[in-house]
């Protein structure tokens, strides 16, 4: 399949939907993830854990890796790269028919499969600090890389995500991965080929018929973090999986600026964009299957509208609990 992708760099306002209007809510969550280092420091170097202290076990591990990381990817004179540094206005992608198999990807195996641990470790530890866990569908973090196929045109193509944030085994933010010596062009066609793997999971059949899909993924480029976002039209959904693209097919997707987790700024606002997107994902807004949706097993979800409201200091959550619908589903794709 080829296409042209048009991409953007957006602020988290135009990225994300605001799901909890309250910013002293939000500014809670952000406390809750402030690690031992930059307590002390703006900059997180290699061997900043020897002193780190037991309790904050899960933040130390993640920047052990974290500086370890960003130290290797210095070796390889590629400190500037990002998504900002190496964007285009618009390329034209051929997908792979599967993504693992690109010949100077299967080298890199070991090194993006850091990656996608680092990525895991990190939306756990955002999602286990966010008040909106408490109720509503469990998020789950599978070890495993999570494989996917999706279909253009009758032709079946596969792919799979470095890590996964899921609900019920589907996945609501899927993992990237970046190589050194990875073109522009490459990038692309990975981003592109894990948000259709992610959005054939995620779509069901309902009375109203296909629905249009967001799809948001995370991944690395160099030394930075981003999050991407992707929206499906139904109607676009349903003539690609039938009869392909057409010959001047344009799809269009956002990314936020890069991140360095090293850095104590660029820590904070990442680690608030992933709290503000877990927000909207369980806010019972987003358009994702996963969530939308009532599972298989014929249980009912409960999506969650969070209210704040403050007390003596001390926040309560009121939550207004909106009951869906049962309704018929099915894979389309998977």
């Amino acid at each position: 399949m080829s296409a042209t992708i048009c991409f953007e760099i957006v602020d988290i306002d135009n990225l994300i939907p605001r799901a909890v209007d309250n910013e002293e809510y939000q500014d809670e969550n952000i406390k809750k993830l402030s690690p031992w280092i930059f307590q002390h420091c703006d900059t997180a170097e290699e061997n900043c854990t020897d002193n780190w202290p037991d309790h904050e076990w899960d933040l130390r591990n993640l920047f052990d890796d974290l500086s370890s990381y960003c130290a290797e990817v210095k070796e390889y004179n590629s400190g500037s790269i990002g998504v900002e540094n190496a964007l285009r206005p618009s390329e034209m992608i051929t997908l792979p028919r599967k993504t693992w198999k690109v010949p100077a990807r299967e080298d890199s195996e070991p090194f993006i499969r850091r990656q996608g641990m680092m990525l895991r470790v990190l939306m756990k530890i955002v999602y286990f600090n966010l008040d909106a866990r408490i109720q509503g569908p469990k998020v789950r973090f599978p070890v495993s890389i999570l494989k996917m196929k999706y279909v253009i045109g009758g032709e079946k193509f596969l792919t799979r995500a470095e890590g996964a944030a899921t609900i019920e085994g589907l996945p609501i933010i899927s993992c990237t991965g970046w190589f050194e010596g990875q073109t522009w062009r490459e990038f692309l066609e990975e981003t592109i080929s894990v948000m259709l793997g992610q959005l054939a999971k995620n779509i069901r059949y309902s009375s109203a018929g296909i629905q249009g899909q967001d799809v948001f993924v995370i991944g690395f480029h160099g030394l930075y973090i981003h999050i991407a976002r992707g929206f499906f039209a139904a109607d676009v959904i349903s003539r690609i999986h039938l009869k392909g693209c057409r010959e001047n097919e344009v799809f269009k997707i956002n990314f936020s600026r890069g991140y360095n987790l090293c850095l104590r700024k660029d820590w904070f606002e990442a680690t608030q964009a992933l709290s503000r997107l877990y927000q909207y994902l369980l806010s019972g807004d987003a358009k994702v299957g996963a969530i939308t949706s009532i599972s298989t097993k014929g249980s009912r979800w409960q999506c969650l509208n969070l209210y704040q409201d403050y007390w003596d200091h001390t926040t309560r959550i009121v939550m207004r609990v909106n009951s869906l619908n049962k309704i018929g589903l099915c894979y389309i794709y998977s």
